[in-house]
């Protein structure tokens, strides 16, 4: 809790921090800020820095790090959407509302893409690790609704990030998503395109299916499945309790034909499985969900 040796500390400038929106534009640009006490912004960064103190560990490496703050904000922040149907309606004023700011994130656990691209931006600036907050729109519909994401560079490298689309609803609950998490412009484009920091080029993406697993009857395995014998021990583990409505997200790299289900029935089969389930199909990153 005493914690206090952020790597943003070590930065050579500062900036003087009276609200929320301050301190985002110092974050962004890696500077320090000096935040007046008794302010909403001191409340802010207080906050953001306790959730890091819970979920960064000195041993993680920055890759970790991003996806440790992506995991907090998809499971932490609700997807404000009155605000969304306020901004569907034209409604004036709408940028009162805590939602398109680090308050939603941080004092409400509320926001829209806007409030949460901010958080992801603040907190891995804190940490010494570049991000910007870009803003967009739906490539399909460039004069409908915007949308806000990050950039966040790693390694050498500028990733997308979007920890708002890592939300998927699934049976009328939210489930975490990996399928916008460190990945190129060229795949993001086929959902967003971005007006802003268009000079920061994400070429290159990680696999995080291959960083991700579980460890089932002393073995462990990743979410990057590479064969049938694979796909079968990820089903037995799926089925392998009692709970329903779970859900298990993972990459297909391998050659499956012109769909996953027959893969799918010939894992059931083969493991003398019974139960029902449903899935989303996102092409080569496939969810199952255990009914």
């Amino acid at each position: 809790d005493s914690y206090n040796d952020f790597k943003i500390n070590n930065s050579l400038y500062t900036f003087n921090v009276s609200t929320t929106e301050q301190l985002h534009y110092a974050l962004e640009r890696g500077v320090k800020p000096i935040i007046k006490d008794n302010t909403t912004a001191y409340v802010v960064y207080e906050k953001a820095k306790q959730v890091l103190r819970e979920i960064i560990s000195d041993d993680m490496n920055d890759t970790q790090k991003v996806m440790a703050i992506y995991d907090w904000l998809v499971m932490n922040v609700v997807y404000d959407n009155d605000l969304l149907k306020l901004l569907g309606n034209g409604s004036n004023n709408l940028y009162k509302y805590n939602g398109f700011y680090l308050e939603g994130v941080f004092l409400d656990n509320k926001a829209v893409c806007e409030g949460i691209s901010k958080a992801m931006t603040v907190m891995c600036n804190i940490e010494g690790i570049p991000c910007v907050t870009v803003e967009g729109y739906q490539t399909q519909n460039p004069n409908g609704a915007g949308h806000a994401w990050n950039k966040v560079y790693i390694n050498g490298d500028w990733y997308i990030v979007d920890a708002t689309s890592g939300g998927t609803i699934v049976n009328d609950f939210e489930v975490l998503s990996y399928k916008f998490l460190f990945i190129s412009e060229e795949e993001y484009s086929k959902q967003y395109t971005g007006n802003t920091f268009t000079d920061l080029k994400c070429e290159k993406t990680i696999d995080v299916y291959s960083l991700l697993g579980y460890e089932y009857q002393n073995n462990k395995y990743d979410f990057k499945i590479e064969s049938q014998e694979e796909l079968n021990n990820l089903v037995k583990y799926l089925y392998s309790g009692n709970d329903t409505n779970i859900t298990i997200e993972f990459e297909l790299a391998f050659n499956y034909g012109d769909s996953v289900i027959d893969e799918i029935t010939k894992a059931f089969n083969a493991n003398l499985i019974y139960g029902g389930y449903s899935y989303i199909d996102n092409g080569s990153i496939f969810m199952l969900i255990r009914k």
